[in-house]
């Protein structure tokens, strides 16, 4: 028999009991805060609920689709060959934010001379994923500290150079 869950709203004990069933199993499930295997109990939200969607072509291959009640986060979860992978946040193209960010001091280079930019890299609920751009005028990138937000640069031109506010880093943030 193939059930759809759409009128048992009981939460499931394992949601990944459910999808082991294969093509024959449940295919929309109610999880609370107590069912097994969701993304809540691998600790990837603090939401306790929400609605799986299972699509199984066999007992070895199938993926499961979470839906969190209450926010708009998504996550997937694939079986091959037998073995589940892990959790993976789905991400929206509102969750990616690329932000411009000028040095919050000033600095003096002499020519060929070496120092650190410092940028207030720190964005509240987000990720910095890398930098995806810059405009450093005649100071060429040499290391950067994304963590603490330091950018070491080497003047490469033949005169002394000050930062200026048109110098800039592009950081590229993912919603936490």
């Amino acid at each position: 028999m193939n059930y759809t869950n759409l009128d048992d709203r009981t939460a499931a004990v394992d949601l990944l009991s459910e999808a082991n069933n294969g093509p024959l199993g449940r295919r929309i499930v109610n999880c609370g805060s107590t069912t097994l295997n969701t993304p809540y109990k691998a600790n990837l939200t603090t939401l306790q609920s929400g609605t799986a969607i299972i699509c199984m072509s066999s007992i070895n291959y199938g993926s499961i689709v979470y839906v969190t009640a209450g926010a708009e986060k998504l996550f997937l979860r694939s079986k091959v060959n037998g073995t589940w992978g892990n959790w993976e946040g789905v991400v929206k193209g509102s969750d990616i934010v690329v932000r411009t960010l000028n040095p919050i001091s000033q600095i003096t280079l002499t020519a060929g001379g070496t120092g650190e930019l410092i940028f207030d890299i720190d964005y509240s609920g987000y990720t910095i994923l890398g930098i995806v751009g810059y405009n450093l005028r005649s100071f060429s990138l040499q290391a950067v500290t994304i963590a603490s937000g330091i950018v070491a640069v080497k003047n490469t031109s033949q005169e002394s150079i000050t930062t200026e506010k048109d110098m800039y880093i592009k950081v590229l943030y993912v919603k936490k």
